[in-house]
């Protein structure tokens, strides 16, 4: 008989079999159900995590571009032409843009379940785009 944390109910001697064999087919059962909503409990955090930090790529690409170009192209035009402060400016922001992305897909990948397929997609999708880029 399968119990991990000991008996639920005491035994009972006079139980026939069948009537055994269903109780302790019904404990499994609960502790296995108990043990799934900890691993999904523990999966959707971890998958919140992830989408959170994708969120924040999104957020740190659209608001850097937004707030700190106008101040910062105009530090780097002080000493380089407008075109190649542009340039520099532009791969800065993109680079902080792929590496919160690729920590959030890393994120979901290690969640798990369903948020991998999700990933794989997202990879697809960004390997497309650097192809396309080329």
């Amino acid at each position: 008989m399968y119990q991990a944390d000991g008996p639920a109910e005491p035994v009972d001697r006079t139980a026939s079999p069948g009537d055994r064999l269903v109780r302790d087919i019904r404990e499994l059962a609960v502790q296995e159900a108990a043990r799934f909503r900890g691993d999904l409990a523990e999966s959707l955090r971890r998958a919140g995590v992830g989408t959170a930090l994708l969120a924040g790529a999104g957020i740190a690409v659209v608001l850097g571009l937004g707030s700190a170009s106008a101040a910062a192209l105009s530090l780097l035009e002080s000493d380089r032409t407008p075109r190649r402060a542009a340039v520099l400016l532009a791969a800065g922001y993109l680079g902080t843009g792929v590496l919160l992305t690729v920590v959030g897909l890393t994120r979901l990948s290690a969640a798990g379940g369903r948020t991998s397929r999700l990933t794989a997609e997202l990879r697809n999708l960004l390997t497309a785009v650097r192809a396309a880029r080329r």
